[in-house]
């Protein structure tokens, strides 16, 4: 016993056991900081990697053809493309971010026009022969005012943000989405902050895509394809267009049997 006690009483005079006491100092910080990394917070950080790392996106199938007892064709799928953006890109700070997202659309857009495509803009604001207008009333403009301005509910809305006029909402979603209207003009720049509204409620998966024009032509593919760099986050994707041969009575009647075949199939 006194051997022992001996024995410990030198290791504790000895130069080497401030280093075994700083090493195991380390091993136990080592250890710990495992424990945390992989035990308390590992799914965490595992579901942290996955969103960084994957992209789910969903693909419609596409629908079959359909005949007559004639063999006559009555419906078919025709592809197309479908100019897309979504906020995929990196950015130093969010002015970048503004800047690169705002000038990926003008310039997207500059390109669509260029090549005698359209797009379409559901923005509940119009602006026709120089004035601003809602194209919306009663509780859907409520809703959207509710939205632009980020409030838990319509009820807790203002009666002044409530009596907003279309031009200062649009001048409001201008300045918080930092879209210069002078340099891009009214009608881009309602576009741009209507995508922006998208991009911004959904900022959770930043990798969605919101649609910019549908069926644009090769020669907007082509050219949007050539002009990739400089449009960040800016795709083309095919898509099938559902189309019928005969009348719109038809096409009533095959979407109807369509669903009721597969709601057959589900069950």
């Amino acid at each position: 016993m006194k051997e022992v006690f001996d024995y410990i009483v030198s290791l504790l005079k000895s130069r080497i056991f401030p280093m075994i006491l700083v090493f195991i100092i380390l091993i136990s910080i080592l250890v710990h900081r495992l424990f945390v990394l992989q035990i308390i917070n590992g799914e965490s950080y595992v579901e942290d990697l996955s969103s960084s790392i994957q992209k789910d996106m969903s693909v419609a199938a596409a629908r079959g053809r359909i005949y007559d007892r004639n063999g006559v064709l009555l419906a078919y799928n025709d592809l197309s493309y479908a100019v897309k953006i979504s906020d995929s890109g990196r950015y130093s700070d969010n002015a970048a971010k503004n800047k690169t997202i705002n000038d990926s659309i003008n310039n997207t857009l500059n390109i669509i026009e260029e090549h005698g495509d359209t797009y379409s803009n559901d923005l509940p604001i119009i602006y026709n022969n120089g004035q601003f207008s809602y194209n919306v009333e009663g509780t859907s403009l409520l809703r959207f005012l509710r939205d632009s301005y980020g409030t838990e509910s319509i009820a807790a809305l203002s009666d002044e943000q409530k009596a907003t006029s279309a031009e200062n909402m649009f001048k409001y979603l201008c300045k918080t989405y930092s879209v210069d209207y002078d340099e891009f003009g009214i009608e881009h720049s309602l576009m741009i902050v209507n995508l922006r509204r998208y991009m911004a409620a959904n900022s959770y998966n930043r990798y969605l895509s919101f649609v910019i024009a549908n069926e644009v032509s090769n020669e907007t593919v082509a050219a949007i394809l050539e002009n990739s760099d400089n449009l960040v986050g800016v795709t083309v994707e095919e898509q099938y267009i559902r189309r019928y041969v005969d009348s719109i009575y038809a096409r009533r009647f095959l979407d109807i049997q369509e669903q009721y075949q597969i709601r057959n199939l589900r069950n």
